[in-house]
């Protein structure tokens, strides 16, 4: 082994006046190293994707959704609360209370149909992802505060006011005649990364908005249950559907989600196969590598077989050769997939329409695993590609290598 190793360095070793072997060998490597860095940082994107959706929606819509059936309002709602945290037990986290409906609104210039959530004071502590950008978050009734997509399209700003056009009643047999207009102020503007909530939603004050729609204290639109361990939460959301009334409807944030969800798996299957062929593909360079190698050091092969150097001695030379190369273009890969995620992470170099992409930014997820599932792939591949040319040094005739010119 030692011999090997001694061999190697003086056999491969890039010398000063050798420059047609060095560059090709940064050829093979840089290939490699540039297919590993595509698949990982693919790989990345993808695992951002889930876990930023996944955190937004879990703390934008929670966990589980309780609305009524045919968009009746969910009655007893105090008494259904204390219900469910009984039924969750432990695996019970926060719940919220929401009245919400369809409204319209109007600044100056601009009219839009958004939807109006009358939510607590303390809704916003809990919301995470809910960042106020201008203004505060402070509601009294008279004021709301509107997404920041949404008040580049209405032309407003924290401070002015919008009119908003509402129908009242508690059933869904209403007309025109049970709306009114109000009018609020713009208090804060919010952000959260998602076209959803940032072009489509108001907030105000709960109670004000039972007023506005006339709707009791005990009633509400939607209750938002938060779990500590969302593993088995099909389960949940069928045991709470069946525990609670009629018009209760239990949503999870899975279901609500559908297509979202159904989106990132889509782009898990296909893209990790597609940047694999590209590693592969440099992959086979290490095999014109170590046979143009071969065919440079026959005359060397010959002398080193005529002086008692075994067959595997020459293949476990060439073989270490190919690896070296899979080994270098590996772990430059990885260093540049963690470059370019540190640069994109620190400066936020790609922005992404969140209109299409459900976020503002692209996210980026290191999972130690999946780098060392691909860096262990990549050197095995790399090894195996090796193995061919390796082989076929071993079986240069002495007496014809010596001869060779």
């Amino acid at each position: 082994m030692i011999l090997t190793f001694y061999l190697f360095n003086k056999l491969f070793r890039n010398k000063p006046g050798i420059r047609g072997k060095s560059i090709f060998s940064f050829i093979v490597i840089s290939g490699i190293a540039i297919g590993i860095t595509s698949l990982l940082i693919a790989l990345s994107v993808l695992n951002g994707f889930q876990k930023v959706l996944s955190e937004k929606l879990s703390d934008l819509d929670s966990h589980l959704q309780i609305i009524g059936f045919s968009d009746y309002n969910l009655d007893e709602t105090e008494k259904n609360a204390s219900l469910i945290r009984s039924l969750l037990g432990d695996n019970f986290q926060s719940i919220d209370v929401s009245v919400s409906k369809a409204v319209i609104i109007s600044s100056s210039k601009v009219t839009e149909g958004v939807s109006l959530r009358g939510v607590a004071e303390e809704y916003f502590l809990r919301k995470k992802n809910i960042t106020i950008k201008e203004g505060d978050k402070k509601l009294d009734g008279s004021s709301v505060i509107i997404g920041v997509n949404l008040a580049k399209k209405m032309k407003v700003a924290p401070g002015d006011k919008i009119s908003l056009f509402y129908l009242a009643g508690i059933d869904r047999n209403i007309t025109i005649e049970d709306g009114g207009i109000e009018q609020f102020t713009v208090s804060g503007l919010f952000e959260t990364g998602m076209s959803k909530y940032d072009d489509n939603f108001i907030y105000t004050e709960i109670n004000r908005a039972r007023e506005l729609f006339n709707i009791p204290a005990n009633q509400a639109s939607i209750m938002e249950v938060k779990l500590k361990d969302v593993s088995r939460i099909d389960s949940i959301t069928t045991y709470l559907q069946d525990e609670l009334t009629y018009p209760y409807y239990v949503r999870n944030i899975y279901e609500i989600n559908r297509n979202i969800f159904t989106w990132i798996e889509l782009q898990q299957k296909p893209i990790p196969l597609v940047l694999g062929l590209i590693t592969l593909v440099a992959a086979f360079n290490i095999i014109s590598t170590v046979l143009m190698t071969v065919l440079e050091k026959t005359r060397r092969i010959g002398i080193m077989r005529s002086l008692g150097f075994k067959k595997t001695g020459v293949s476990g030379l060439f073989l270490l050769f190919g690896s070296w190369h899979g080994l270098l273009g590996t772990v430059y890969g990885n260093l540049l997939a963690l470059l370019l995620i540190f640069i994109q992470k620190t400066f936020n170099v790609i922005t992404l329409p969140s209109s299409i992409y459900f976020v503002s930014e692209v996210p980026l997820e290191i999972v130690p695993e999946t780098f060392l599932f691909v860096s262990v792939g990549s050197i095995v591949l790399n090894i195996l590609m090796s193995l061919i040319p390796s082989v076929a040094a071993a079986r240069i005739s002495p007496l014809s290598a010596i001869r060779f010119k």
